[in-house]
């Protein structure tokens, strides 16, 4: 299947409401793959969309989308209760996302090295159900969890 035709497929199957769908084009749009010109702005709606519907997975791109004002106007009080929702649904990178902002005191949160290992924990030890972090976050989580356990 040529990137035409999967960019098509996908997009209707995102009109159509598949969540994963709609996710993939925000991801796409987002690092400008799959033919497709990087845009902020379309991937975040579509990230939203996604979230709208309660997607897990939009929830925790559309959180970090609105917490660090990518392809959208910085809104980190919405971002973070998306961000949040995201985490307690058993996202592995928004679960990233609070530790990494609690242990920095980022973004408006206070550090707080108890939460940010909280977070840090769950992704470590195998507790989120919704796995859609890369390996490399996967590192530096583990990483921190050291860090912050000395």
């Amino acid at each position: 299947m040529g990137k035409k035709s999967l960019v098509e497929k996908t997009k209707k199957l995102a009109e159509g409401g598949d969540l994963g769908a709609m996710v993939t084009l925000g991801y796409w749009y987002g690092e400008g793959m799959e033919g497709l010109r990087k845009n902020h702005e379309e991937a975040f709606r579509w990230y939203k969309r996604a979230a709208d519907k309660r997607g897990v997975t939009g929830l925790a791109a559309a959180g970090r989308c609105l917490v660090m004002g990518v392809g959208v106007k910085a809104n980190i009080v919405e971002g973070m209760c998306l961000t949040g929702q995201a985490a307690a649904l058993g996202s592995d990178a928004a679960c990233y996302g609070l530790g990494i902002w609690y242990a920095y005191g980022e973004y408006g949160l206070t550090r707080n090295d108890e939460q940010a290992k909280h977070w840090l924990r769950k992704i470590v030890n195998g507790h989120c159900s919704v796995k859609h972090m890369g390996d490399a976050e996967l590192k530096l989580a583990r990483k921190e969890m050291r860090r912050l356990s000395r």
